[in-house]
């Protein structure tokens, strides 16, 4: 989408990084092998993570009992189950490219 009347460099700001959610629980194998692709796809630099645990927080773990891991990118859910790290580095590091 071109936003017209502001500069492609204004708005693009390649320099912010992805916000990223994982919602898991202690152990949960399938959420440290989300953890682990998320490494593989060598881009940590490009953003920030935040891990919530939903067992402290009863909405959560109603909503992600059976459905862990849930990754969302700046606040929309990307992944859930599992996630490949060339999957996850084209949905955060490919979002970044010209």
């Amino acid at each position: 989408m071109i936003k017209r009347g502001i500069p492609y460099s204004v708005w693009y700001d390649t320099t912010m990084k992805t916000k990223v959610i994982i919602y898991s629980r202690p152990g949960c194998h399938l959420c440290e092998e989300a953890k682990t692709a998320m490494r593989a796809a060598g881009c940590e630099d490009q953003y920030e993570l935040d891990e919530v645990n939903i067992e402290n927080e009863p909405e959560l773990l109603e909503l992600y009992k059976d459905d862990i891991p849930v990754i969302t990118l700046n606040g929309v859910e990307a992944f859930r189950h599992r996630v490949k790290s060339v999957e996850f580095g084209k949905a955060v590091c490919g979002r970044r490219r010209r």
